[in-house]
């Protein structure tokens, strides 16, 4: 979701109990909260393809624990992620590693032609 304000954009994503997760303000017709070092939080993607493999999630440079790695819809893939203990507070970059790709720093290029697949750079509130 692109917030015009902040300038940023920020990855799909939720607390366990489903309230949505990010700085507060965010959306103006939702209520949005940061996450908690040591809590389990839902990430959503597209684009990681038709495989079993799980991804190596890194949220502020820091390796994640990913408890689950699936489809929860057409295309859509969600990540259920322990965040590391040792995170920064405020938007720090979340990453997806997954073959010989990643997320790209900018955010702002589609997946290439090649076999390397890349996504943008997402953001996350702590």
């Amino acid at each position: 979701m692109r917030n015009y304000l902040r300038r940023y954009v920020y990855i799909a994503a939720t607390h366990a109990d489903g309230s949505l997760l990010g700085p507060a303000g965010l959306i103006k017709t939702a209520t949005t909260t940061p996450a908690a070092p040591r809590e389990t939080i839902v990430l959503y993607g597209t684009g990681f393809g038709q495989t079993a493999a799980t991804p190596t999630i890194v949220i502020d440079g820091i390796a994640a624990n990913v408890a689950f790695a699936g489809m929860s819809g057409p295309g859509l893939y969600q990540f259920n992620v322990v965040v590391p203990t040792t995170v920064s507070t405020g938007d720090v970059l979340v990453a997806a590693l997954m073959g010989n790709g990643e997320t790209q720093s900018n955010g702002s290029s589609p997946w290439p032609a090649s076999s390397q697949k890349r996504s943008p750079a997402i953001l996350l509130t702590f």
